[in-house]
C-alpha cells in the first residue's frame, strides 16, 4: 500500500481500489476499527480527488464492506 501511494499518489484510482479491497479484507477478518480507518482515509482521499461521494461509485464497480449494525 505504501508504495502504491508513494508511485501513483493518494488519490490515484488504483491507490483508492487497493485501500478498498484492504479494508474490506480487514473488515472479514474482524478488524473493524482498522477497516473503518482505511475506508475513511478511502473516503477523504477519493473527494480530494473529486470523486466524491455518495460512495465514489465505487471506482469500478466493487461493493463496499460491512461493518454489521454498527456501521
Amino acid at each position: 500500500m505504501q508504495l502504491r501511494r508513494r508511485v501513483l499518489g493518494e488519490e490515484h484510482r488504483h491507490t483508492l481500489t487497493s485501500m478498498n479491497n484492504l479494508a474490506g479484507m480487514l473488515s472479514r477478518m474482524g478488524e473493524l476499527t482498522e477497516a473503518r480507518r482505511l475506508h475513511e482515509q478511502e473516503l477523504e482521499a477519493a473527494v480530494g480527488a473529486g470523486r466524491g461521494t455518495p460512495r465514489h461509485a465505487h471506482l469500478d464497480g466493487q461493493p463496499r464492506a460491512d461493518y454489521g449494525p454498527d456501521g
